[in-house]
């Protein structure tokens, strides 16, 4: 699910969310639309304001599946906490 998904289901503006990470709701907006992906300090604080842990992920890397089989990279992953 993604950010902005998470953050409707939350019943949260851009603003409400901005405020409870402490982050401009410019960064929500940003994030909302692909601009840039979040640093981990940034997503753990949003993962704090929804309420949610933050994780990650392993899945193969498709550029790489022809040169290394085994490669793999990691992707940040928002779980309900309690999940």
């Amino acid at each position: 699910m993604k950010l902005r998904q998470w953050r409707l289901c939350a019943n949260l503006t851009q603003q409400q969310l901005a405020n409870r990470a402490r982050v401009a709701r410019a960064s929500i907006a940003h994030l909302e639309n692909g601009y840039y992906p979040p640093s981990s300090r940034l997503a753990q604080r949003i993962c704090r304001a929804l309420s949610m842990e933050l994780g990650c992920e392993l899945q193969p890397l498709e550029i790489f599946d022809s040169l290394r089989p085994d490669s793999r990279r990691v992707q940040l992953n928002m779980e309900k906490q309690g999940s």
